[in-house]
């Protein structure tokens, strides 16, 4: 079996494309990413989570680490500086959130980026695309723990941004965070965790969620076909 870099799906041997979202087996290597001289050695590429520019957020494999890293992009934006400062407040690794290996500042108008603990579990978008809104004891976890992890947050006193369905995933029945963003957020840490309950509790059919958004139908699908095994 093949484990398609984009859409994470697997697929035969003798296919030279992905039978899910059909993207040719040698697509990553062939696009040019401008990596981080940081990142030209010691460092695969394994699956991608963002392809923006200049270089896709993702799952490497580490030679330093013998293992699986994730590396996420930091914006020369009010946003990459919000996840930095973020960062600073995280002295230790605990449990609630990963192990921070490495960062780079972004400079003017250049991306920098940081390197953290990878861990296997469910986002709760993958959750929530599978079962909308999640069953009763799912989503009282769930809001049990995104009460837990904002008053973490708030006791660092800085506004994390992190309350998001693919930021935060479920490990050993916790919930804690997948990555740090960054994003653009405009609203407090307490505001977008009680969106988020609201979401988890109703399901996303009425709220921002639209057809209109990247991949909406691909998810629906995914959902459907998972239904139909």
């Amino acid at each position: 079996m093949k484990i398609c870099r984009i859409c994470g799906e697997e697929y035969q041997e003798e296919h030279e494309k992905c039978a899910f979202c059909g993207c040719p087996e040698d697509w990553s290597s062939k696009q040019n990413w401008e990596f981080p001289k940081e990142l030209g050695e010691g460092y695969e590429l394994v699956k991608i989570f963002d392809t923006e520019n200049p270089f896709p957020d993702g799952l490497y494999w580490s030679t330093e680490k013998e293992n699986v890293v994730c590396i996420h992009k930091l914006p020369p934006t009010e946003a990459g500086e919000n996840c930095l400062r973020f960062m600073e407040h995280l002295t230790e690794a605990e449990e609630w959130h990963p192990e921070i290996y490495k960062t780079v500042p972004p400079e003017e108008e250049r991306c920098g980026y940081y390197i953290c603990e990878y861990r296997p579990g469910k986002t709760l978008e993958e959750i929530t695309e599978k079962e909308n809104p999640p069953g009763a004891e799912m989503a009282d976890l769930i809001v049990n723990e995104i009460q837990k992890l904002l008053q973490k947050t708030e006791e660092k006193n800085a506004n994390a941004g992190i309350f998001d369905l693919k930021h935060l995933q479920i490990v050993d029945k916790k919930l804690v965070l997948k990555n740090l963003g960054p994003g653009d957020y405009t609203v407090s840490d307490r505001v977008q965790a009680e969106r988020l309950i609201r979401r988890v509790q109703r399901g996303w059919w009425d709220n921002e969620e639209t057809a209109q958004v990247p991949g909406f139908w691909r998810k629906i699908f995914k959902r459907q076909r998972e239904e139909w095994k």
